[in-house]
């Protein structure tokens, strides 16, 4: 094998390919990325079983062939060199890479030890806007389950039904759920790790199409040069549909900033501490956020529009931040089915199709 390639191209072909390299695993063959040229295109793939990346790029082939490098040394030797044209020769177990005056030998890895990579049939399923897959992401994925017995809930649930795809995440204590449309008609289900999607998230080039493929086992996302899959979770999800049906008692917009540096200031009372209870008392016109512990407390009153009952409530702080922070709209709107029942938290923007559920607290029949 023999080629010439820019640095910079290079390492953003290996950096994609880091994704799927993980620092857990036990197993040193997977901690390498193999080189193959052929077909005047240079193509890294790399896997740790659960995620597997291929991508590609054009480069000055001298001679075809395959070599298995440590993805941490090519990393940091490509990393460190010149932004200029990269030499690369194997001869063998040998790897000669120069780049102007830099020249470093070093001892390939057996690539005869390397797993096979999965073939998938190549049938997209639905097409995604970049921006939309990266906001779904982000806005799903913070709320699944992490260990929990029931495997289902370690992932995140995508449902394609009516043009619709719904990604929604539980843990027990919120529900996270992200809709948009697509122009394909298709119905399927898989549930996809948290993983997977965050780093799918980071390799996905602004302003691309992706195409996603659901096959049995594996879900498939393709963009630009690069094909990126990951094993998917058995099983059934829950169904939490039920939850986020029924008639609000109270109803608030709030400045979403407002909340959520109240709030913030509330978690300040909690430093030295495990506790982190917020409570909110509704009335006319305010939300009154409250916090205390043993060595102080907190009251801020924030500006609101209500309709319904007063009420007074108390959460786990964590668990409305992480909610608030995901959303980019400056207003939200929350609605409550009284002190013991869930709220509900949405953009005021109804062209944002956004929910967050969360349950709340229940304090002693005094605190109220």
């Amino acid at each position: 094998m023999e080629i010439k390639i820019m640095q910079n191209e290079l390492l953003s072909l290996i950096n994609i390919s880091l994704r799927a390299i993980s620092l857990k695993n036990n197993t040193s063959i997977l901690e390498g990325i193999l080189f193959i040229v052929k077909d005047n295109q240079l193509t890294l793939k790399s896997t740790d079983l659960e995620l597997a990346i291929e991508t590609s790029t054009e480069c000055k082939v001298e001679k075809e062939g395959e070599v298995l490098l440590n993805a941490s040394m090519i990393s940091n030797i490509v990393r460190k060199l010149p932004n200029d044209e990269v030499y690369i020769k194997v001869d063998r177990e040998k790897v000669f890479i120069q780049s102007e005056n830099a020249k470093f030998n070093i001892i390939a890895m057996d690539i005869y030890s390397y797993p096979e990579f999965p073939t998938f049939e190549n049938k997209v399923d639905f097409y995604i806007q970049e921006n939309l897959l990266k906001v779904a992401t982000k806005q799903t994925i913070f709320a699944a389950a992490i260990d929990d017995y029931r495997i289902v809930l370690n992932g995140v649930d995508v449902e394609i039904e009516n043009k619709n795809v719904d990604f929604v995440a539980l843990d027990g204590h919120r529900i996270a759920k992200r809709s948009f449309k697509i122009e394909e008609d298709i119905e399927k289900k898989v549930i996809i790790p948290p993983r997977a999607l965050n780093e799918i998230s980071k390799i996905v080039p602004e302003g691309s199409v992706v195409g996603v493929s659901l096959v049995k086992g594996s879900a498939i996302f393709t963009f630009e040069n690069t094909i990126f899959s990951t094993r998917v979770i058995d099983g059934e999800y829950l169904n939490y549909k039920a939850l986020f049906s029924y008639e609000h008692k109270t109803k608030v917009t709030v400045a979403r900033r407002d909340l959520i540096n109240a709030i913030e200031r509330a978690n300040i009372i909690y430093k030295a501490e495990k506790g982190d209870l917020v409570t909110f008392t509704i009335d006319d016109s305010s939300i009154l956020v409250e916090g205390s512990s043993e060595i102080g407390d907190l009251k801020d009153i924030i500006d609101i529009k209500k309709e319904g009952d007063n009420l007074k409530i108390a959460f786990n702080s964590k668990y409305v931040l992480e909610g608030l922070k995901t959303i980019e709209q400056d207003f939200v709107e929350i609605t409550f089915n009284g002190r013991a029942g869930a709220c509900i938290i949405k953009p005021e923007d109804e062209n944002i199709d956004y929910t967050y559920l969360v349950l709340p607290v229940l304090l002693q029949d005094s605190q109220y």
